[in-house]
């Protein structure tokens, strides 16, 4: 008999969506719960293992399979700020499922391992998110205890399991996903296909209306999802208009020298629209005219003033609002650090 959790309930309202036959990690039962840690993971290599503890509301929690393991769902497989900007999601991403694991090979881009599951499958030219799939979700005992009996949560934990359907779906994407962790190594070319043809039949049953709608689309760009998440009315505060869905910067320098190559360009681009018009005005007819005088005046003026201003705002307003949040919030984590 599998390891019964306080937590479950013994009335899903929502299938499995795989067979029983097909699942490729299990519960572990009492007398596996019983032994000692390091026999565990030697012995029982095909149970799922939930890390310790997990950060909620400032603090840490802890976490067995007894306990916590609903609000730690609620936080491990949250995407409800990509739901804030749904109705968006077709300027930054193609309705449908995502692009195979070695199609972003091709396009030279780098996997990132991300535990943050609203950061799953979205991409930079050089890289792509990809959160790592949990054993859990291969698990038809913890399906059937912790993931059926809510809506909700099943339509969101079914998104991110097709998601990994769409990553692996050849041997040679499956070998990536080995050498990336994005699955586990136990896991054969024979053992996954099985699995996902269970996965399919099932969802050809149930079909998409349940699923979350963040998972129907694939990958999204991130450079547009930050400027949408900055403009999106639902989630208008001054903390994201300022770094958007996710903050790409990982110091102060990285910002400045990212947001100053614009100013450069533009300064340089002005200096050659002066240089022409300092040729201009020495020509007999452009000289004497008033219109192009008044141009070279404005000109002259917008290279002054310009990226001054520009970079007075990014130094003095930006740098200065982000360095007062990080400041804040480390205050506040300090006064309520504490292990539940």
């Amino acid at each position: 008999m599998e390891y019964l959790s306080s937590e479950a309930t013994v009335t899903p309202t929502k299938p499995v969506p795989f067979s029983p036959e097909n699942s490729l990690f299990r519960l572990p039962n009492a007398k596996e719960k019983a032994k000692r840690n390091d026999a565990y993971t030697k012995e029982a290599t095909d149970c799922i293992v939930l890390p310790a503890q997990f950060y909620s509301s400032g603090t840490l929690q802890s976490l067995t399979l007894e306990h916590g393991v609903d609000a730690f769902l609620a936080i491990e497989i949250d995407v409800s700020r990509l739901n804030q900007i749904h109705q968006h999601l077709w300027m930054v991403g193609q309705a449908g499922p995502g692009r195979p694991l070695h199609q972003h090979i091709v396009y030279g881009r780098k996997i990132a391992c991300t535990e943050q599951t609203d950061l799953h499958l979205l991409w930079e030219d050089s890289r792509l998110f990809v959160k790592p799939c949990p054993d859990y979700l291969l698990s038809y005992g913890f399906w059937e205890r912790h993931l059926c009996h809510k809506s909700e949560l099943w339509g969101t934990a079914v998104g991110l399991l097709l998601s990994y359907t769409w990553l692996v779906q050849h041997r040679s994407d499956l070998r990536i996903a080995h050498a990336e962790g994005i699955l586990p190594e136990s896991i054969t070319w024979e053992r996954w296909t099985a699995f996902t043809a269970s996965l399919a039949q099932t969802m050809e049953a149930e079909g998409v209306d349940n699923i979350n709608p963040r998972f129907r689309y694939g990958n999204l760009r991130l450079s547009r999802v930050n400027w949408i998440y900055r403009i999106s009315a639902r989630s208008r505060t001054g903390h994201a208009l300022i770094n958007g869905f996710f903050n790409i910067y990982p110091s102060y320098t990285s910002f400045l020298a990212r947001n100053t190559a614009p100013i450069t360009v533009a300064a340089v681009y002005l200096a050659l629209i002066l240089t022409a018009m300092q040729v201009g005005l020495a020509t007999h007819r452009l000289g004497e005219s008033q219109t192009f005088q008044n141009v070279s005046l404005f000109a002259t003026l917008l290279a002054i003033i310009g990226p001054l201003s520009i970079l007075v705002v990014l130094v003095v307003f930006v740098m200065s609002y982000i360095f007062v949040w990080n400041l804040f919030r480390t205050m506040l984590q300090q006064r309520g650090w504490k292990v539940k």
